[in-house]
């Protein structure tokens, strides 16, 4: 999974210059979102039942 190009050293760009194409499903606000605040989706989804 790549996050965050500089804590992957770059690998995206390393990957496009070979000729693959990288596709980041996720970002890193997504991650944090999910992982460190994964009650708040669930709290407001509660709320619109």
């Amino acid at each position: 999974t790549l996050i965050e190009p500089y804590v992957n050293l770059n690998i995206e760009n390393k990957l496009g210059a070979l000729g693959v194409e990288v596709y980041r499903g996720i970002t890193i606000t997504d991650w944090v979102r999910t992982h460190l605040y994964p009650d708040r989706e669930y709290r407001k989804q509660r709320k619109e039942k």
